[in-house]
Parts: C-alpha cells; sequence; structure tokens
C-alpha cells in the first residue's frame, strides 16, 4: 500500500455462486487492502471449496459463517467485521471494470466524502440492459468510509445509512451484475474446458 493511501475492505456475502464469484474475486482483488467474506450457511460445496482454496493463497482474505436470516442482518454481520478505512460491497455475482484503480484515486482526494455510489449495469438473459428508459443506473452507497454509524435498513433492498455527507458518485469504474443471464455459467464452464483441452 502507497503512503497514506486509504485503506480498502471489499465485502462479499455469498450464498451459492460460481462461478461468478470467481470473476468477481478476480476484477477486485487487485485494489483490496482486506476481503471480507461472509458465507451463507446455504452455500455449496462448489463455493465453499473455491473460498477455502482462495483463503489458503491471499491472506487478505477473511471467511466468517453466518446462518442466513434477512439480507440485511447479513449485511450489518459483514459491515461490522470490516477493519479497513473503507468498505466497497460488492455481490458474488457483480463484476467491477477494468479501470478499478480509480475507486483508490477517487477516495484519496475526496476525502470529505463519506459515501460513493456507483454506475451499474444489470444483465438478462441475452445480455441486454434491463430498463434502458434510464439514462443510468447507481449501485447505491457501494463504497463507503468505514464509520461507526452506519447501518443496512430494510426488509426486501436492504439500504446503508448513517453518512452525513453529499453521496458521491463514481463513473469511471463500473458495476455489472451478471446472476440474472440465462446459460452464460454452462457456456463458460465449457469455454473453460475446450481451452484447457487446447493447451495439452
Amino acid at each position: 500500500m502507497v503512503d497514506n493511501e486509504p485503506a480498502l475492505s471489499v465485502a462479499y456475502k455469498i450464498c451459492s455462486e460460481m462461478p461468478w464469484f470467481r470473476l468477481s474475486y478476480q476484477s477486485s482483488e487487485s485494489i483490496a487492502d482486506e476481503i471480507v467474506i461472509v458465507l451463507d450457511h446455504r452455500t455449496d460445496q462448489e463455493t465453499r471449496e473455491y473460498v477455502k482454496a482462495l483463503q489458503d493463497i491471499d491472506s487478505r482474505i477473511v471467511v466468517y459463517e453466518r446462518e442466513f436470516d434477512n439480507h440485511t442482518n447479513q449485511k450489518n454481520f459483514l459491515l461490522k467485521k470490516c477493519t479497513k478505512d473503507y468498505i466497497l460491497f460488492l455481490d458474488a455475482d457483480e463484476i467491477l471494470s477494468d479501470d478499478t484503480s480509480f475507486i483508490k484515486r477517487i477516495i484519496k482526494a475526496c476525502p470529505e466524502i463519506e459515501a460513493f455510489s456507483i454506475v451499474g449495469h444489470h444483465f438478462i438473459y441475452g445480455l441486454a440492459f434491463e430498463d434502458n428508459t434510464r439514462e443510468e443506473h447507481l449501485w447505491f452507497a457501494r463504497l463507503v468510509k468505514n464509520i461507526a454509524s452506519l447501518e443496512f435498513k430494510g426488509e426486501n433492498h436492504e439500504i446503508l445509512e448513517g453518512f452525513k455527507t453529499v453521496i458521491g458518485v463514481i463513473h469511471d469504474v463500473e458495476i455489472f451484475h451478471l446472476g440474472y443471464i440465462k446459460h452464460l455459467s454452462r457456456i463458460m464452464q465449457k469455454y473453460n474446458i475446450d481451452i484447457k483441452k487446447q493447451q495439452i
């Protein structure tokens, strides 16, 4: 970490999102000073094994298990386990765009801002954007300063509250939500098998 650069926790709550989490981890690990993962008790064996394998090779990863009751409580548990100056919340089926280094630059340049929303894209089926009537979609308060007043509230969709400043917006880095893309997981697995065959 560069001197005077804020440290960043990347925070995940995970159920069974393979192979999406593999891609998400690969997109976020270059900017993470800490990766905090909360495993849902319903998480399948494949996902558990992958998380354990990552933890064995990446000392920044801290893993907790919590029996799922609702998303808000899961997120609040995760929030309390993060120890760095800032927290970037990602779902396990969300992938960051390539320009992730901008995140560190932005929080260093704007220390007075406690929360940032990030432009997001919600893909469905044949890689179409959902609701293209809107000019842009903002994933609300996904990057936040780690302050004691933060708390998730709500039932169906948890909303983070507790910051006092105007919310900033990050356009230089985007979040792609891929979890609803029909059959893409199967296509990716076939592609990886074909690549391995070519390397033999």
